[in-house]
């Protein structure tokens, strides 16, 4: 991300800061700090199980059996620590919605899309209440549409792994020619 003013700005979490409104970042230090923590949360609980359990799916990364269900109980503490956490509370800070409810619920978007269907859902309450809320708002809706949650949890599908690696594949051009050999400079006489 560049500024306007020219500086420049790498990682979702700096950018998403940076841009947001106040009510957004929080209205007190102790808000802000909790909204890092739920960001920090998503990028470090949530995203790498994520990435291992829906890649596959989604035919991006091979299927590994240990490494998914693995993958699946760390999304299950997760939306379990969510779950307690909202109990009580509509959003993760605060009274309104805040840049923790965003980072966390975009980092839930392909989950709930794709593998959390309707049975592993049903112990999250609370998670799923707080996340229809949140995807359902006109702002929400502005930037990733109608969201569809998962009825029947996606599998791996090795045709579609075998064809996503041939897709990507097809952008490099693959060496037909050799090199020329260098050739080796006489010494004079």
């Amino acid at each position: 991300f560049e500024s306007a003013d020219g500086h420049c700005i790498a990682e979702s979490n700096a950018i998403a800061y940076y841009v947001a409104n106040e009510t957004l970042r929080g209205s007190s230090d102790l808000e802000k700090a909790q909204i890092i923590q739920w960001m920090t949360f998503a990028d470090t609980e949530i995203l790498p199980a994520s990435c291992t359990w829906v890649f596959p799916v989604l035919g991006i990364m091979q299927f590994n059996k240990q490494a998914t269900a693995r993958a699946k109980e760390d999304i299950d503490k997760a939306l379990q620590a969510l779950d307690d956490h909202l109990l009580t509370r509509t959003y993760l800070v605060g009274e309104r919605i805040t840049l923790a409810d965003i980072v966390v619920t975009c980092t839930l978007l392909h989950l709930y899309q794709h593998v959390l269907d309707e049975a592993f859902r049903k112990s999250y309450v609370n998670t799923n209440r707080w996340f229809i809320t949140l995807i359902n708002q006109k702002q929400v809706k502005a930037v990733i549409g109608d969201f569809k949650l998962c009825e029947k949890a996606g599998e791996f599908d090795p045709k579609k792994y075998a064809e996503f690696q041939a897709a990507i594949g097809s952008g490099e051009k693959k060496k037909t020619e050799k090199a020329p050999k260098a050739v080796k400079a006489k010494p004079e006489k």
